[in-house]
């Protein structure tokens, strides 16, 4: 990443059988807030992301204000069905950025 230049994170989500997507969930990713990076939102929606019936997979774009390495943090609710119930999960995820 470079420093005032716009990249991106891809954040996937890969159902493996017998689960699948729950097609009707309002999934969503929280960022939580980084010194030295700037996000274009802090929450991305449903309607921002790619929503299959076996997968999701969204972009989250990151703008680094200063360089270093920083850890960015997110909040991710879905939700999972299998033919019988369905689940809604939350996790944290959490990936590290350097920027020059």
């Amino acid at each position: 990443y470079s420093v005032g230049n716009t990249g991106s994170l891809r954040v996937e989500l890969r159902a493996k059988a017998p689960h699948h997507v729950n097609q009707e969930y309002p999934h969503k990713l929280k960022l939580k807030p980084v010194d030295g990076v700037e996000f274009e939102t802090m929450t991305i929606a449903r309607d921002s992301m790619s929503v299959e019936p076996m997968s999701i997979a969204l972009r989250v774009p990151v703008k680094p204000s200063r360089a270093g390495q920083f850890k960015i943090q997110a909040d991710f609710a879905f939700s999972l069905c299998t033919a019988d119930r369905c689940l809604i999960e939350k996790r944290t995820l959490q990936v590290e950025i350097r920027a020059q």
